[in-house]
């Protein structure tokens, strides 16, 4: 590609651009809308941005999140998507094979949640630093399969390739079915599953969280309302129990769909401008099952806030640091709960306490390259041994009936 380039965004999504595409393509220098974020992103120029700094270059918006907003920003400017500038997304549905010199695998991505991406998600983004990735829906070498079902069923059972299981849902990994799994589990099976729970696929919030302790703004942080939730459905009792009785005594907001109580009655649209606004969240996961551990307690030191968190069954103080969260384990009864939160709002010194924790003590659970070395494991065996199973059998359509009556009760 024979263009300057200036990249839009100094996060996680940038420094992936550098990693992947850095030594193809010339990066002239970056620009982000913090003006926060110093001079230099990783031996690059940082620039505010302005018409004049995106003349003549062709401009590659890593921040994903604020694409559509940072699109009308360089609208302004005169530019034109596609010709003058596009998404990182798009650019590697376009570019990605320019990197020759690598390997080219198929892959495909099967019943995962709604609004996923297979061009943008953490699997592709650890291939892409390793092989030119093609996804192929029809002959995948590799596939990876979730748990979202739709009635015509799994459909994995359709692909006699490698099939790698991944789940953040409250489910055990099936290696009847699947030749590899990452989940959540504390499960030891050789080289065949690895333990990496759903909080870690949520990149950009955990790039936040883990910095947490030192973006905190005491005097704003205290100028917020009381405590918030964002659910969408019933399926725990004992989180629906803690949200009325604290909802009874002191308004908690509600934002999801399950118990909305907003004044507008609405769902909130961001999660992550909803929850900024409250001190407390209750990051309550629907089963408390050990080691269960998704995107909310990771979410709510995202936003800034402290979590009020139940589940994992006592493996959350062994991940995370105990002193960064509020854990429901610790009261006797929800009254109990609720009281302590009440004088702890107002309590500046202990507030600040656990704001300027770090949510983990060791540094090793930062790092994100177990998944990288679990895949690249994967694809380097080159297909030799790795199809452990036959494409489809009875024991394999009775788990898919199982796990369709399961996924339609909701979770």
């Amino acid at each position: 590609m024979n263009r300057n380039i200036v990249c839009f965004g100094c996060g996680d999504f940038g420094k992936y651009f550098i990693d992947t595409y850095g030594k193809y393509v010339k990066i002239d220098f970056f620009l982000d809308n913090h003006s926060g974020a110093g001079d230099q992103f990783y031996g690059y120029e940082r620039f505010l941005p302005s018409k004049e700094k995106c003349k003549g270059k062709y401009v590659i918006v890593t921040n994903v999140r604020y694409y559509q907003e940072i699109a009308i920003q360089l609208g302004t400017y005169g530019l034109k998507e596609d010709s003058d500038f596009t998404s990182i997304r798009e650019f590697e549905k376009k570019y990605a094979m320019i990197r020759d010199d690598l390997r080219a695998i198929r892959c495909w991505f099967v019943d995962f949640w709604r609004g996923f991406d297979p061009y943008d998600n953490p699997i592709i983004k650890v291939l892409r630093k390793y092989y030119n990735v093609i996804l192929d829906s029809e002959n995948p070498e590799f596939l990876f399969s979730s748990v979202f079902y739709s009635e015509k069923g799994m459909a994995a059972l359709k692909y006699p390739c490698v099939r790698i299981f991944y789940t953040g849902e409250n489910l055990v990994p099936d290696f009847n079915i699947y030749d590899y799994a990452i989940g959540f589990d504390y499960i030891d099976y050789g080289d065949r599953y690895l333990r990496w729970p759903l909080y870690k696929f949520y990149c950009e919030d955990f790039e936040l969280a883990i910095k947490k302790h030192i973006l905190y703004d005491m005097d704003r942080f205290m100028e917020r309302d009381f405590c918030c939730r964002v659910v969408s459905s019933n399926i725990s009792e004992f989180r629906e129990h803690t949200f009325m009785e604290m909802n009874n005594r002191r308004y908690v907001a509600s934002g999801g769909k399950c118990k909305n109580n907003l004044p507008s009655g609405k769902n909130v649209e961001d999660k992550a401008e909803f929850l900024s606004k409250y001190k407390f969240n209750l990051a309550m996961e629907n089963a408390d099952s050990p080691g269960y551990i998704t995107e909310k307690i990771i979410q709510a030191w995202a936003a800034g806030c402290i979590p009020i968190y139940w589940g994992g069954r006592g493996k959350a103080e062994e991940e995370f640091n105990r002193n960064a969260y509020i854990d429901c384990n610790d009261f006797s009864t929800i009254t109990e709960l609720l009281e302590y939160l009440m004088i702890l709002e107002h309590d500046r010194a202990a507030l600040e306490k656990i704001l300027a924790a770090p949510i983990f003590l060791n540094d090793e659970n930062v790092k994100q390259t177990a998944l990288e070395k679990f895949l690249k494991d994967i694809i380097d065996k080159n297909g030799e041994k790795i199809r452990r199973l036959s494409a489809v059998s009875v024991y394999a359509r009775n788990q898919e009936q199982m796990y369709l009556q399961y996924f339609r009760q909701g979770i």
